[in-house]
């Protein structure tokens, strides 16, 4: 039996997935939409599921993590409303694709993960992008990293059921923490959150759907 193997083009890929998804739902950000459009995710991702990069779809980094699927991760994106001059916290970064996303929107980025092994070409792969002001750290995903604090936006990268304060508090003043929080067992929002002072303000923004991120859930009580 011969096997042949499929052949995707990336690039054509990329440009109907901007133009037949993301436009079509209100990501019209232009300078998030040329991000989008010149880096490739494929890139980002294990071998199996290249291929199908593209698609609306959290797609398995293996080991019980995801990427987060291009509509709703482009909508945080938007929504966070990042600028220039953010210092940005990607936590839970995974094999770096949106560290290298916001690290073309924002001043610099920290990608923090507890697997080093996901992000181990990340670092080539952006320098072949020349998106040299991203960094990538080992780090608990619950502790933040203080070390690069204080900083402008956080991104918490999959559902959460809540957002520790130690993680809060690495926010600067009127810094922003885009999240997605599990309401209940069916629904799940896309909150901002706001450092004001001592004190975080938030607000839903729309519902959204993503594979929870490691270490951000509730125990569940165990009754007899």
């Amino acid at each position: 039996m011969v096997h042949v193997q499929s052949y995707v083009d990336h690039n054509t890929a990329r440009i109907n997935m901007v133009h037949g998804l993301l436009r079509p739902n209100q990501v019209v950000e232009e300078r998030i939409v040329e991000a989008i459009l010149t880096t490739p995710r494929e890139k980002f991702l294990p071998k199996e599921v290249q291929n199908i990069s593209y698609i609306d779809s959290d797609l398995s980094l293996g080991e019980g993590r995801f990427l987060m699927s291009p509509l709703t991760f482009s909508r945080l994106v938007q929504a966070s409303m990042i600028q220039e001059d953010d210092v940005v916290l990607d936590i839970g970064c995974g094999m770096g694709y949106t560290t290298a996303i916001l690290g073309k929107l924002a001043s610099s980025v920290i990608g923090i993960d507890e697997k080093p092994e996901f992000f181990s070409n990340a670092t080539e792969e952006l320098s072949k992008l020349e998106i040299l002001n991203c960094i990538f750290h080992y780090a608990h995903l619950k502790d933040g990293f203080p070390k690069g604090a204080p900083y402008s936006l956080i991104f918490l990268e999959g559902a959460v059921d809540f957002v520790p304060e130690n993680i809060l508090n690495q926010l600067a003043e009127n810094g922003r923490l885009m999240a997605i929080v599990t309401i209940n067992a069916y629904q799940a929002v896309a909150r901002l959150y706001q450092r004001i002072g001592q004190h975080f303000a938030h607000r839903d923004l729309f519902d959204v759907n993503a594979k929870p991120l490691h270490g951000f859930q509730q125990l569940k009580e165990f009754k007899l």
